[in-house]
């Protein structure tokens, strides 16, 4: 599995599996995503930011994540275990659904990690 920084030509792969991973997290009672988050402007911002990443098998893209040091304002009010230094935050992390507990979600969280020690962060936040 070949992880890589998106191209904004990944966009609408990406948006595709975000979409495809609602509607399996909804029938399972999960309601993290709706119609209006994530979308496309924010998949494409991810891409331009460099924060995207992709990973393929075959060439084909079944996975991605967003790494980058921004936290929403709801982070604010959470406990975290890591009060030193900056985190990492993974957002928006999806897989295919027919690709799911096949190891991608896990290659996508040692790469956040392998990140997050590369480029100096004390933790991971997601």
């Amino acid at each position: 599995m070949l992880i890589q920084p998106a191209e904004l030509a990944d966009a609408p792969s990406v948006m595709e599996i975000l979409t495809l991973c609602r509607e399996e997290m909804r029938v399972h009672g999960i309601d993290q995503w709706d119609e209006t988050y994530p979308n496309l402007q924010i998949v494409e911002d991810d891409a331009r930011s460099r924060s995207l990443f992709v990973i393929r098998e075959d060439g084909r893209c079944v996975g991605s994540v967003c790494l980058n040091d921004l936290q929403p304002a709801e982070y604010c009010s959470v406990p975290w275990r890591c009060t030193g230094g900056r985190a990492l935050v993974v957002h928006r992390l999806c897989v295919l659904p027919e690709r799911q507990r096949r190891g991608v979600g896990r290659r996508l969280m040692e790469f956040a990690e392998d990140c997050a020690r590369e480029r100096g962060f004390a933790c991971i936040s997601a």
